[in-house]
């Protein structure tokens, strides 16, 4: 037989280093990806699957072709909150410092055990 016992417990930190993302901009998440720039600021082209990959005029999907479900999962990500490319050089456009507001305790218990092989 073999037992273990562990227990995790975080308290409240101070605030963490800031992490930055790239979320949907209000633009592309209706489909308009005029200003949807590359790292050196040029129009990332999108093309259409269904016109033999030719770019969508002005880099709008029309929104006939937006899948509902799609919408909705894109949604459930924040707007971006920092747009400064100076800064950002088009890397991301969202930061957050994220801190543990209540403590976290989290326990496990394990115990492994061979029964006798009966005959």
């Amino acid at each position: 037989m073999f037992g273990f016992y562990n227990i995790d417990i975080q308290s409240i930190a101070a605030p963490g280093n800031l992490t930055n993302y790239t979320m949907p901009t209000a633009l592309e998440r209706v489909g308009d990806f005029s200003q949807t720039l590359d790292l050196n600021g040029a129009v990332i082209p999108i093309k259409d699957p269904k016109a033999g990959n030719v770019q969508f005029p002005n880099n709008v999907i029309q929104p006939s072709r937006l899948n509902p479900n799609g919408l909705a999962l894109i949604n459930v990500l924040p707007l971006p909150n920092y747009t400064n490319r100076a800064v950002s050089l088009g890397n991301y456009n969202y930061q957050i410092q994220e801190t543990i507001r209540t403590p976290k305790r989290s326990q496990l218990f394990k115990i492994d055990y061979m029964f006798p092989v009966l005959t």
